[in-house]
């Protein structure tokens, strides 16, 4: 049994066509995947930025805190240590905290 040439060709024509359909919607498919790729990385390196400048700005509040509270505690000193009872204070701490040694011999 011989085929028709006719429907042979017709054959042909159909699976050339259907590979080609599948052809296009592959490469449809591919450049898809391609642009969703590209923009997870996109969205990937955004977080990034966002969780650094999160972090320096962390960084930075907390050297702030840090130095205010330096600078109030020296003020604090100062203004204590330019009072004039302070040296009166100190030398009867020590000499409490003297006395309470020698009781304890």
């Amino acid at each position: 049994m011989e085929t028709d040439p006719v429907e042979e060709v017709s054959f042909v024509l159909i699976r050339s066509c259907s590979h080609s359909l599948n052809w296009r919607r592959y490469q449809k498919d591919l450049v898809a995947a391609t642009e969703r790729q590209q923009q997870l990385q996109r969205d990937k390196t955004q977080v990034e930025l966002d969780w650094q400048r999160r972090h320096e700005s962390v960084e930075r509040n907390q050297y702030e805190r840090a130095e205010g509270l330096v600078k109030s505690l020296t003020q604090a000193r100062d203004e204590v240590r330019t009072q004039p009872h302070f040296c009166f204070i100190c030398m009867d701490s020590v000499t409490h905290e003297d006395e309470g040694q020698f009781e304890d011999l």
